[in-house]
């Protein structure tokens, strides 16, 4: 896991036990340390270098630290990194994580987020769900501990619907994908192709949304020559004839 922590999280560092044994539980916490006050405090510990931050090279310094943190009661990495977008204090388990490598990472979330997004709201990707009747119904509330998991009756039936979610999801991850080779490929075509207001002007490639309205109007603009096709008519009266010819069978 790689999240930012808050300003005022807090973390205990490893205690030092002594060399004799005393009466009582050996010390569990070490020095208390507010970390976001560390930046000023250990300024001489931190460690200057370049790295890329959201497509911009400049100089970040930063401080590895491996604290316990109280609520997992266990250690974790934190990474202290000040860029020129303000300071920043990352966490992880990975205690092999080397800190620019964790900077370049936490910078492709917003990456990470505008998939997401062009998933859920532009294709609807995660708007269909295939429900099992087999597993048992659970409520998104929190589940209080010690609350048995949903179990099914036919794990089988379950295993597909769970796989069948997933390759919908793969589906639409494949069409963002192409939609964008086709903007790369398709710039001008698909430029001129939108008919619609932005508020904000693509650039030279266009985005998802202008290459998917431009292909929309397309198809739709096809779809209508194809109705005034002589073949396309002849289907339409054919089929015409046959709903006609149904309704009369059953009104005898």
């Amino acid at each position: 896991i790689l999240p930012r922590a808050k300003k005022n999280v807090a973390a205990y560092m490893v205690p030092v036990q002594p060399k004799k044994s005393h009466r009582g539980r050996p010390r569990v916490y070490g020095k208390k340390l507010k970390i976001q006050k560390l930046f000023d405090q250990w300024s001489n510990k931190f460690t200057t270098a370049e790295a890329r931050v959201y497509y911009k090279q400049e100089t970040v310094r930063y401080l590895t630290l491996d604290l316990i943190w109280k609520p997992v009661k266990t250690k974790l990495r934190f990474i202290l990194i000040e860029s020129s977008r303000g300071r920043i204090i990352l966490m992880t388990s990975d205690f092999t994580l080397q800190p620019l490598t964790a900077l370049k990472l936490y910078c492709r979330r917003v990456n990470i987020e505008t998939l997401f997004d062009v998933i859920k709201n532009l294709l609807g990707g995660m708007r269909y769900h295939f429900w099992s009747k087999y597993l048992a119904p659970t409520s998104r509330r929190p589940a209080k501990k010690g609350t048995p998991k949903p179990t099914s009756s036919r794990p089988d039936k379950t295993k597909n619907t769970i796989e069948a979610i997933e390759k919908f999801l793969h589906v639409q991850i494949l069409v963002v994908g192409t939609l964008q080779l086709i903007a790369c490929r398709f710039a001008p075509q698909i430029s001129a192709g939108t008919r619609c207001w932005l508020r904000t002007p693509c650039g030279k490639i266009p985005s998802v949304f202008v290459t998917r309205t431009a292909l929309a109007n397309t198809i739709r603009t096809n779809l209508i020559s194809f109705a005034k096709d002589w073949i396309t008519q002849l289907i339409l009266n054919k089929q015409k004839i046959g709903k006609t010819q149904a309704r009369l069978q059953k009104a005898a």
